[in-house]
């Protein structure tokens, strides 16, 4: 075996563990962003939990105003449709009727157009505008 060879050899056995070193570097960086993924939404949730504990706590005590703001600090950990819908009750029974459209809204982009989101909608912009004649044509389409 001349010179020339054996460092053509060396050079692709380089060339190889170059590559599985890259490889197993790519899987570590992989593993630890799933780590780090997986404790932000166990953070996430927990905060989810506690906010809308203490929402809850305010709502059974009639602080509208409080509650809205721990629903809201809730939904911004964690993203759930069924608090979207308290939030729009929330915001509609404190009589501020945009937001609670604006609720209302990002309920039916998380789920779908239903007949619920259309009844609530005809509900709130009646209670806006108290305007008999458009809610009863709603209510017929």
């Amino acid at each position: 075996m001349d010179l020339n060879q054996q460092s053509e050899e060396d050079k692709g056995g380089l060339s190889c563990l170059v590559w599985i070193v890259a490889f197993v570097v790519v899987i570590v960086l992989i593993v630890i962003l799933f780590r780090y993924w997986d404790k932000k939404d166990e953070e996430n949730y927990q905060k989810y939990v506690e906010m809308t504990g203490k929402g809850d706590s305010c709502l059974r005590n009639s602080n509208l105003a409080d509650a809205v703001r721990y629903y809201t600090e809730a939904f911004e950990a964690k993203e759930v449709d069924t608090l979207a819908v308290v939030l729009m009750n929330c915001e509609l029974a404190s009589g501020n009727v945009d937001a609670g459209l604006k609720w209302l809204d990002k309920y039916a982009d998380m789920t779908f157009n239903s007949d619920f989101v259309e009844l609530r909608r005809s509900m709130a912009m009646f209670a806006k505008d108290l305007d008999t004649t458009k809610f009863q044509s709603d209510l017929d389409a």
